[in-house]
């Protein structure tokens, strides 16, 4: 799946405090060809009758190696009065007339669309993914976006790990060590079509008075305490030991969207 810049802003802002309201209701548009980031060029099926269909997504779940979902329920558009060419995209709106362009993804099997044919997605045959750094548990809530609940904002911190935050992984402790808050800059696209944040200001660790250990892993939490793991990255494995002090320049931790 291919979030539109306007999925991709709100995700981000998360990460400023700003929460992602739940989506009442998706619809699913049939196009003939891939739209823009920004929503334009996106080229609707058109036939007399046609109009976007509500579309119903499972619960999030492992797919494809990441986290997804699929519709639940068959989505059957209108009855075609004439040929409508091919189908080769859909994108998710959250409104069934205007409204904003959430998502789109290409049709594994393009709908020829033939005069006297009703097009139906069958349950299952729509499917979303997320890829990249992103934890599962935050992908989900992402994905739960678009099934009505809502995504708080929160206030982001950075620390360290030996091993996967995901797979086993220890968070450092003792030795003076603590999480650290990050301020994030708001969301601007790149030239490679993602939204993406970067940390306005130094992030420092405090001085470590014993010997942390080795440390593989970046990892960042919603809270300076417990929490919930919202993105993580290998850094290559060091060590942190005492009199070590960590830090992050300007514009060295960012996340992206896409």
């Amino acid at each position: 799946m291919y979030f539109t810049n306007y999925t991709e802003n709100k995700i981000l802002n998360t990460l400023l405090g700003v929460a992602f309201a739940g989506v009442s209701g998706c619809f699913l548009e049939l196009l003939t060809s891939q739209p823009s980031d920004d929503g334009s060029g996106a080229v609707p099926v058109t036939y007399t009758g046609y109009e976007r269909v509500q579309i119903k997504f499972s619960n999030p779940a492992a797919m494809s190696g990441n986290i997804g979902f699929q519709n639940s329920e068959e989505v059957v558009f209108a009855q075609a009065d004439a040929d409508a060419g091919t189908a080769n995209w859909v994108a998710v709106y959250d409104s069934k007339t205007g409204g904003n362009m959430l998502f789109y993804a290409p049709l594994q099997t393009p709908k020829v669309i033939k005069t006297g044919t009703a097009p139906v997605v069958r349950v299952g045959e729509a499917k979303f993914w997320i890829t990249g750094n992103f934890s599962s548990a935050f992908k989900t809530s992402i994905l739960n976006v678009f099934k009505g609940t809502t995504l708080a904002g929160f206030t982001p911190y950075v620390t360290l790990f030996n091993g996967s935050p995901e797979d086993g992984g220890s968070e450092l402790t003792g030795g003076n060590f603590a999480r650290q808050q990050i301020t994030f800059s708001t969301p601007a696209q790149t030239s490679t079509g993602q939204a993406q944040i970067s940390n306005t200001a130094a992030v420092k660790y405090p001085v470590a008075t014993v010997n942390l250990g080795a440390y593989t892993h970046d990892a960042i939490y919603d809270a300076a305490t417990a929490g919930n793991l919202i993105a993580f990255v290998s850094g290559g494995a060091d060590t942190y030991s005492a009199g070590d002090m960590t830090q992050y320049t300007i514009g060295s931790i960012s996340l992206s969207a896409n």
